[in-house]
C-alpha cells in the first residue's frame, strides 16, 4: 500500500466510507459502503469532533469504547480532549488507532454556511518505504478539500 485516499460521511454514529481509491487502495479493509466506528479513524474523529455539543457529548457517553490496538483511545475523557484539540487544529491524525501498522490524517469538508458534511484523509501503512511527511500531507489534505468545496459550491 502507498496511500489510499477516502471520503467519509457521519451516519448513525459511524463513518460511512463513500469514496476510496489510491495506490494500494485494493489491500486496505475499508470499502465503500462499509461503516466503521468513528472514534478511532482520522476521519470519524474529524467528523465528531465538529458535531454539535449536546450530540457529541451524546457520543462520548453513550458506549463503551473497544481497543482495536494498544494505542486506541478508549477513554471518553481522553477522546473528548483529542476532538477538542481537532477542532482547534483543523485535522486530525489516526495514529495506529484503528490498526496496527497503519497512520491515518484526515481534514473536514465544509457546506457553504461553514458546516462539516464529510472528511478526507489519506491513510499510509507505516512500512511503507515512501510516505508523506505529515507537513506535506497536511498542505495537500487542505488543498483537496479546499478544490472539492468550492467545486460543490459552483
Amino acid at each position: 500500500m502507498r496511500s489510499v485516499v477516502q471520503l467519509g460521511t457521519f451516519e448513525n454514529d459511524m463513518v460511512t466510507y463513500r469514496i476510496k481509491t489510491g495506490r494500494g487502495a485494493s489491500d486496505l479493509f475499508t470499502r465503500v459502503g462499509l461503516q466503521l466506528e468513528a472514534y478511532c479513524s482520522g476521519m470519524g474523529k474529524v467528523l465528531l469532533a465538529h458535531l454539535p455539543e449536546v450530540e457529541r457529548e451524546a457520543y462520548l457517553s453513550g458506549r463503551p469504547f473497544v481497543a482495536l490496538t494498544d494505542r486506541t483511545i478508549v477513554d471518553p475523557n481522553h477522546l473528548r480532549q483529542e476532538l477538542a484539540v481537532v477542532a482547534e487544529q483543523g485535522f486530525a491524525i489516526d495514529d495506529e488507532e484503528i490498526a496496527s501498522g497503519l497512520r491515518c490524517m484526515a481534514v473536514p469538508l465544509h457546506n457553504s454556511e461553514g458546516g462539516v458534511v464529510a472528511a478526507i484523509s489519506v491513510s499510509q501503512a507505516l512500512s511503507s518505504r515512501v510516505r508523506w511527511n505529515d507537513t506535506e500531507l497536511l498542505k495537500s489534505l487542505k488543498e483537496a478539500a479546499f478544490s472539492i468545496e468550492n467545486d460543490a459550491l459552483s
